[in-house]
């Protein structure tokens, strides 16, 4: 069974409509890119699968189970969204912010426990933040605080990452130990990762599924192999593309 699916599945963006008896299945293991131009309708693909939106027409489907049905709580047990960009609207440190991530799995009056933190300092190790724990957030650079989001989202330890943009201010290094960290991560645990993304060359890296979304709301779903190719990246960006062999991986550029 897919962790995360749809079924018939239609959105609109602007009076454009995106899809339409889309059926797509993130199973276990599976890192996913959604790839399109600014405008396809990534960012509400992403939006309705999370529930932050309703469908046009057809249904999300969590574990099997209708999301629009479900709680608040019991979605963010197994699902977790990382947005564009995040607000800071309270004073708090590095670490308080992290443990935003236990939040679904705290029950009500309850504080944070030992295992909470633990899982917090974790995730800031991961994300190579552990020296700035006690930072307050708001001295943090665009590119730490990205990290500090990544890191709040793997504290959460969702089963189903829905990732906007997620190497956003990110610098070279970081994109890709950060993106190689996750998608083990799923394969590890038996989570599924969706990645909205702008840069081809890293769904190429870290994704084995694709969705296209292309200016006429049509959409393409596969494995990367078959679709990551220069006629459909050409259609898909109104732009031509070729593939080139870089230090043994298969990369595309603009020409």
């Amino acid at each position: 069974m897919s962790l995360l699916a749809s079924e018939g599945l239609a959105i609109e963006i602007g009076g454009k409509r995106i899809g339409g008896d889309l059926d797509l299945a993130f199973r276990a293991g599976e890192s996913w890119a959604v790839l399109g131009a600014n405008g396809a309708g990534k960012t509400t693909l992403l939006h309705t699968l999370a529930g932050l939106r309703p469908p046009t027409e057809g249904r999300v489907l969590l574990d099997g189970q209708a999301l629009a049905g479900m709680r608040r709580r019991t979605i963010a047990n197994r699902l977790g969204i990382l947005l564009q960009a995040s607000e800071d609207p309270f004073p708090a440190t590095v670490l308080e912010t992290a443990l935003i991530g236990r939040h679904p799995h705290i029950g009500p009056w309850r504080q944070e426990g030992p295992e909470d933190y633990r899982r917090a300092r974790q995730a800031l190790a991961d994300v190579e933040m552990d020296a700035l724990a006690d930072r307050p957030i708001d001295t943090l650079s665009g590119g730490e605080r990205r990290r500090l989001a990544l890191a709040t989202l793997l504290t959460q330890d969702p089963a189903v990452y829905l990732l906007d943009e997620p190497s956003n201010h990110l610098d070279l290094h970081h994109q890709i130990r950060l993106l190689g960290h996750l998608r083990e991560r799923a394969r590890r645990d038996g989570g599924t990762l969706v990645m909205a993304l702008h840069d081809v060359n890293l769904a190429a890296r870290f994704c084995d599924h694709v969705v296209l979304i292309f200016h006429d709301g049509q959409v393409r779903h596969g494995r990367a192999a078959e679709l990551l190719q220069p006629g459909h990246l050409t259609c898909l960006y109104n732009h031509p593309v070729e593939a080139v062999e870089v230090a043994g991986h298969r990369a595309f550029v603009p020409t």
